[in-house]
């Protein structure tokens, strides 16, 4: 009975249902927002993305306009003709073509030495001699002997002339002719003998003497006066000047450069001005482990008697790699690859609108550091540039910043 009653009184309460109906909109209107509070932040979000795109493309159509607007700065290089020669600068060590190691044939006691090491001498001067005591006696011991041995010969020859006159008159008989014939052949035989022995120790005799077998320098002297000598033993070195060798050492990235024929100019502090000519005439195949370099032997003549050129100076050679009379010339690094196959054949080309354009050209020499030929696709007076920037393509503009032009 109570709760009827209370809910007849709030049914005829109008201020109750009026709280009633605020409530129930206030719970409708609670739940419209919360159903449509993520298509906002949707349509929201839709909305800032479609500005932002507008922006961005805004600012691309910009930034191409401002690229295509813009100069590349270049350096570029004036292509002219002009007469190229390319050389390889190496050192090296002067060493005779020649050096033979002097020794006796006989042992002894070295009795002399005439000449000092770096001093010039002439084919067949005597250069050492040993102790010629004991040869000498037997040189004046064979003398003595075949002496008599002469002397017997002259009076067996006699003797035998004596008993043919006896024989033709009868008064021998044919075996001592025989006899008397044999003795004087005996003593020419023994003559012949002595003179053998002779001659061999006047030869033993010779071999105590030390001659040059050809003009040249003194080399190392390996041995001094009053020394016992064996046959093994080197007594000094001598070096034909005539001709020298210059062995230079080709580091591993100038091998391929190097070929037997090319020409070298060489220099030495000795002769300041004065340029010595020679040639390549040995590539050693082997490349030393320590230095990593190749030895290459430039042969010289010596314009000089006496040798100007002398073993053991420093030398400095230019090797004369290639050379070319009024040719296209580029720099080295104005070449581009640009497929990256490995093979440089374009430039970029400046026309009289500032406009770079990607040239193909034919390379005729590419082993210079500095300049490389061109046989075909540039023309003098053209414009090339040098170490072109990443951002330059063909049919951009360019800035012409600087023109180095070739001189020579």
């Amino acid at each position: 009975m109570a709760f009827r009653e209370t809910f007849k009184k709030l049914r005829d309460n109008k201020r109750f249902w009026i709280l009633f109906r605020t409530v129930g909109i206030l719970c409708v209107l609670v739940a419209i927002v919360i159903a449509l509070v993520p298509r906002v932040k949707t349509w929201q979000e839709t909305v800032t993305k479609t500005r932002l795109g507008e922006q961005k493309k805004q600012q691309e159509e910009q930034e191409k306009k401002a690229k295509s607007e813009r100069k590349i700065p270049v350096r570029t290089y004036k292509v002219s003709r002009r007469d190229f020669k390319d050389t390889l600068a190496v050192l090296g060590v002067v060493h005779g073509v020649k050096e033979i190691d002097l020794k006796f044939p006989v042992p002894g006691v070295l009795q002399s030495f005439n000449f000092k090491e770096g001093e010039v001498i002439k084919k067949g001067e005597v250069i050492a001699m040993l102790d010629q005591k004991d040869a000498l006696l037997k040189v004046s011991y064979n003398e003595s002997r075949l002496k008599a041995a002469e002397t017997g010969l002259e009076a067996g020859q006699r003797k035998l002339e004596i008993h043919e006159d006896l024989y033709r008159i009868g008064a021998i008989i044919e075996p001592r002719l025989q006899e008397v014939r044999l003795e004087r052949d005996n003593a020419r035989y023994q003559m012949e003998t002595l003179r053998t022995e002779l001659d061999s120790s006047r030869s033993e005799l010779d071999k105590t003497i030390l001659y040059a077998p050809l003009d040249g320098v003194i080399g190392i002297k390996d041995v001094e006066t009053s020394e016992v000598v064996s046959p093994s033993d080197r007594i000094c070195t001598l070096i034909d000047i005539h001709e020298v060798h210059i062995d230079v050492g080709i580091i591993e990235r100038d091998i391929n450069k190097i070929a037997l024929g090319q020409g070298a100019g060489v220099n030495v502090d000795a002769y300041p001005g004065k340029e010595f000519w020679g040639v390549i005439d040995n590539i050693f195949p082997i490349v030393e482990g320590g230095s990593r370099t190749l030895t290459a032997k430039v042969r010289v003549t010596n314009d000089n008697p006496n040798g100007l050129l002398l073993p053991g100076m420093f030398a400095r050679v230019n090797v004369n790699l290639a050379e070319f009379e009024k040719a296209i010339l580029v720099p080295s690094v104005s070449v581009n690859d640009l497929d990256h196959d490995g093979v440089f054949e374009s430039v970029y080309v400046i026309d009289d609108q500032d406009v770079a354009h990607t040239r193909p050209v034919k390379i005729l020499y590419d082993k210079s550091t500095d300049y490389w030929v061109v046989q075909e696709g540039l023309q003098e007076g053209e414009l090339v540039v040098v170490e072109a920037p990443e951002e330059l393509k063909d049919g951009v503009k360019a800035q012409v910043i600087e023109v180095q032009e070739g001189t020579g």
